[in-house]
């Protein structure tokens, strides 16, 4: 019987038992290799951390992003080209745009606070042109809320629109303007508002 040995032991179940011995086997080695590669991940390996260095093609890409023209980005940089600015400063296409980066933010922070031209002044109503308008002296103006106040006060003017007056955007351009004394910024809506009152005014009351 091909199925016994020579003492008459089934052989059939000792090849099963073999072929699960090597199938336990090979369950073991892949585990074993799972638990490996996953302490792999959990200690993690060296990352490269250094930026990949820009390319023409890059570097041009971003100016466009950026919505600026080769003639606009030159300017930026203050060279005639990108080649030009990298021999002079000995740079690289990434300082090259961290530069027009900067210049553009430096542009845009200048017109910010730039005043906005000053609107004609529309004609007040009659009843403030028939308002008596007290006399206003320098030491009424210690600071721009003052200004504010005497100008509602006197000409029922709102924040917004004394600023818009004077030709600033805002209270913000103002005070960045750094006017010497508000009571100047008063005058100078005072002569648009009541022009026939400027003879009211004494000259040791002007603030110069």
């Amino acid at each position: 019987n091909s199925d016994t040995d020579d003492d008459g032991k089934p052989l059939w179940p000792a090849k099963r038992l073999d072929l699960g011995d090597e199938h336990l086997a090979f369950v073991i080695q892949h585990l074993r290799l799972r638990v490996v590669d996953l302490e792999n991940k959990l200690k993690g390996t060296p990352r490269q951390t250094g930026k990949r260095k820009l390319d023409y093609p890059s570097f041009w890409g971003k100016i466009t992003q950026m919505g600026l023209t080769e003639v606009e980005a030159h300017e930026h940089l203050g060279a005639a080209s990108v080649n030009d600015w990298l021999d002079e400063n000995r740079g690289t296409l990434e300082g090259a745009l961290q530069k027009i980066v900067a210049s553009v933010a430096q542009s845009k922070t200048a017109r910010a606070r730039q005043p906005a031209p000053a609107r004609e002044p529309t004609e007040p109503p009659d009843r403030e042109l028939d308002k008596v308008i007290p006399t206003r002296t320098q030491e009424e103006f210690n600071s721009t809320l003052d200004l504010l106040r005497i100008c509602s006060e006197d000409f029922g003017m709102a924040s917004s629109a004394v600023f818009s007056e004077l030709g600033y955007p805002n209270q913000k351009a103002y005070d960045e303007a750094a006017i010497e004394n508000p009571f100047i910024s008063y005058l100078q809506i005072k002569s648009v508002r009541r022009p026939e009152s400027e003879g009211e005014i004494e000259p040791e009351d002007l603030p110069f």
